[in-house]
């Protein structure tokens, strides 16, 4: 009876290894199917606006009274790898392994600077061509980038109007 139970465990402990290190060969490159919008309202009054456009770009805009600036920023990006629940692996080992309630999808991207405008003096954003990698957490009803939860707003046909113009010349 004893090397029934030794076996059976030794077998769970195989298959939880094999589960955990098969499953990170298995990942989606990033893409989105329709345009997305999410907001965030600083303290301050500062309307920060995310447009995920399906080609892979991010138009980020940020505005405060008549300032308003803009950029563009092309994605790229895999999956992190999904467990159960919200555990997902984020890292190449076991150590990447991170807990992210509520989320339904958990991107590891990076993101490319392209173009930026605005009326502003001083950008606030970095020099074009500056790439940096960065975590997009997606919920039901936002998106959290950056340590910032932005809400998930609809989308209108003037907002599809401004992602079209602002992508459709690169």
């Amino acid at each position: 009876m004893n090397s029934l139970i030794s076996k059976i465990v030794i077998a769970i402990i195989i298959s939880i290894f094999l589960f955990i290190g098969l499953k990170g060969f298995f990942f989606s490159v990033y893409n989105q199917e329709k345009l997305q919008i999410y907001q965030y309202k600083s303290e301050i009054g500062e309307l920060n606006t995310i447009y995920i456009v399906p080609t892979n770009y991010m138009i980020v805009k940020k505005q405060f009274e008549e300032q308003y600036e803009y950029g563009i920023f092309y994605i790229r990006g895999s999956n992190a790898t999904h467990y159960i629940g919200p555990i997902y692996s984020t890292g190449k080992s076991l150590l990447g392994l991170r807990i992210y309630p509520g989320s339904n999808e958990v991107w590891k991207a990076e993101m490319e600077l392209i173009e930026k405008s605005g009326n502003l003096q001083v950008s606030t954003f970095e020099d074009i061509g500056e790439k940096f990698n960065q975590l997009m957490i997606f919920r039901d009803n936002s998106i959290e980038l950056g340590n910032i939860e932005y809400k998930s707003i609809n989308v209108t046909s003037i907002d599809e109007i401004f992602a079209k113009s602002i992508i459709d010349p690169l």
